[in-house]
């Protein structure tokens, strides 16, 4: 909380109270907050009911997950990794600066 109250007067301070920082206290109290998640209002007025079980679906979802992370291992086999890294542009070297010509 204290992290979000120093993001708010600093950004508010350097800004001159135009901008809004992305670390706010009502953000962290809302992402703190403990939800739960029912479809019983729906099943009473609406008369939902779902095309599928719990189990049935964790499980689709376990089979999915799955065979898409095995998939992936394979795409992945034959990629150059090197080529994922952030690469300096014109080849400059992190230590450039102290380099002499």
């Amino acid at each position: 909380m204290s992290m979000a109250f120093l993001a708010e007067w600093s950004v508010w301070i350097v800004s001159g109270g135009k901008k809004e920082p992305g670390l706010t206290r009502y953000g962290v109290r809302y992402s703190c907050f403990t939800r739960t998640i029912s479809c019983e209002k729906a099943k009473r007025r609406l008369g939902y009911r779902p095309a599928i079980s719990m189990q049935v679906g964790i499980e689709r979802s376990v089979k999915w997950f799955l065979v898409s992370k095995k998939r992936f291992t394979e795409d992945m086999r034959d990629v150059d990794v090197s080529s994922l890294f952030y690469k300096r542009p014109f080849g400059i070297s992190k230590f450039a600066v102290f380099e002499e010509n």
